[in-house]
């Protein structure tokens, strides 16, 4: 018989919140602010080039990260192969596989561990790629 799920103790709403103002992040929020701030004190007519700035660098993160994706491996996330991998790690360590799949099995995890990696980090560098190209370009 299966386990119960136990019900999360937060909405959906409340973790979104929590991401938003999490510790690592809240600095660059707050250093952000400060230098909106000191650049609306300092010269009030350089902030539509900002607002401008922000747009195309959202944009262009936006689009890499749709480009990255639709270049993935068989249309398969990250997170996916990942606990495919897992799956197969412990199918790899259960007693009742013959000798021979079990060493399939951790080839296997391996090979799955390594293709999201490489996925992940193909992502970033296309979205940073697509940053800096905006950033440049205007």
């Amino acid at each position: 018989m299966g386990q119960e799920k136990e019900p999360l103790p937060f909405t959906a709403a409340e973790r979104a919140i929590a991401r938003f103002f999490a510790p690592r992040m809240l600095v660059w929020l707050l250093l952000t602010l400060v230098l909106i701030g000191a650049l609306f004190w300092l010269a009030r007519h350089m902030l539509p080039v900002l607002l401008w700035k922000v747009t195309l660098l959202s944009t262009a993160a936006f689009f890499g990260d749709k480009i990255a994706r639709a270049i993935e491996w068989r249309n398969r996330r990250p997170h996916e192969l990942l606990e495919t991998a897992a799956k197969c790690y412990g199918r790899a360590h259960d007693l009742r596989n013959p000798d021979d799949e079990r060493g399939m099995d951790l080839a296997r995890g391996w090979q799955l561990e390594q293709r999201a990696d490489g996925i992940y980090q193909r992502r970033a560098i296309v979205i940073g790629c697509a940053m800096i190209a905006a950033a440049l370009g205007s």
